[in-house]
């Protein structure tokens, strides 16, 4: 029921493309593993046949698919998992900053969207690194406010009074 709220319909004859982007120092998180199983699921609940439905796993210092491959499809459901980016501060020759999108990914995915398909964007950290290219606040919409970490959730409502307050990040 979840991908029906968020637009898709029972089984067409659209292809649709899903992108497992977690992979982080060659493995994934453990709350990662089974995303690609249960967005194929949910489709295949949804009337979709595997011939409708292709996966594609990236992998650690891949770009995602191109440009070509990803206007093969009329929807691209992508995830990213968590981002294991570089702390503030560190040396990012010791402690490598990995965003969970690519700059080749966010310019594939301009082109996509611009062609007027569809694409789901899901994970932890899925802009982060991002937050300031055109791509995601031109194309995708989105506006970074900040970051709220679980230490913030002690007063649910103190971490968006602090947003509110012109604490952000862009």
């Amino acid at each position: 029921k979840s991908l029906q709220a968020l637009g898709f319909r029972t089984a067409t004859t659209q292809k649709l493309l899903i992108v497992n982007d977690s992979i982080r120092n060659n493995t994934t998180f453990a709350e990662d593993n089974n995303q690609t199983a249960l967005y194929t699921q949910a489709l295949t609940n949804l009337g979709y046949t595997a011939q409708q439905v292709e996966t594609l796993t990236v992998g650690k210092d891949d770009d995602g698919p191109s440009e070509t491959k990803l206007l093969q499809y009329e929807t691209v459901l992508w995830f990213t998992g968590k981002s294991e980016g570089t702390p503030e501060g560190a040396d990012p020759n010791i402690d490598p900053r990995i965003e969970p999108l690519k700059v080749n990914d966010l310019n594939n995915l301009k082109h996509y969207l611009s062609a007027g398909r569809s694409l789901l964007l899901t994970g932890r950290d899925a802009l982060k690194y991002n937050e300031k290219n055109f791509v995601v606040s031109d194309y995708l919409g989105v506006k970074y406010l900040g970051e709220i970490n679980k230490d913030d959730l002690v007063d649910p409502i103190y971490p968006f009074e602090k947003m509110a307050n012109g604490y952000n990040v862009t």
